[in-house]
């Protein structure tokens, strides 16, 4: 099979759920978990010329949160600050149809242990962003 010209794009539909499982399966069960498509924004894949799927993914919603916390508060009034932003957080993701909540610490390994302290964990993979 040559170079392809075009790529065919659709919308995912149930009926591709099997391939695409056999594709995980076979390429990445060691690497993530099979994917819910139905909590999705959007969902698609790409077909070759015989109508065949080479890439099916989509577009997840990942809320993330992000705090500006004056340091200068001592660090018992701090936690319990964090705890309760936490919780609005929690409740805000849950009842949007999410479970996950993704922080970014970009200031230092002393916020990334305190957020594990808190429940966080690192995430599978090195996140990157575009845009």
């Amino acid at each position: 099979m040559g170079l392809q010209s075009k790529m065919i794009t659709r919308p995912l539909t149930d009926e591709d759920l099997n391939r695409i499982r056999f594709l995980h399966s076979r390429y990445y069960k060691d690497e993530f978990p099979f994917p819910d498509f139905r909590t999705f924004a959007t969902t698609f894949k790409v077909l070759n010329d015989d109508g065949e799927i080479i890439t099916a993914g989509g577009i997840k919603y990942n809320p993330e949160i992000i705090l500006v916390t004056d340091q200068s508060i001592n660090s018992a009034n701090r936690a319990f600050a964090l705890t309760a932003a936490l919780q609005i957080a929690q409740y805000f993701i849950s009842s949007h149809g999410h479970n996950l909540l993704y922080a970014s610490v970009v200031n230092g390994s002393k916020w990334h242990e305190q957020l594990i302290n808190y429940g966080f964990r690192d995430s599978v993979g090195k996140h990157l962003v575009i845009g």
